[in-house]
């Protein structure tokens, strides 16, 4: 499993997600108006860079030295 497939894993995981965001203090869109301004005015892309990053930090990293992601 490559690092993007982890991050794919966590970002499919709803609990994970709202938990992140919810530690972050991001208020993800409800709404497709909402997904419409984000996208308009970059703000997205600094979510998902954010959300990169952490994934990284939080799962990634804290696996054993020399463990693969999974199988």
């Amino acid at each position: 499993m490559t690092p993007l497939d982890v991050v794919m894993v966590c970002a499919r995981n709803s609990e994970f997600v709202s938990n992140w965001a919810r530690l972050r203090g991001i208020v993800l869109p409800a709404t497709p108006i909402d997904r419409m301004i984000d996208e308009a005015s970059g703000h997205d892309s600094g979510i998902a860079r954010q959300f990169i990053a952490d994934v990284f930090d939080l799962v990634l990293a804290r696996l054993p030295e020399g463990e693969p992601a999974a199988a």
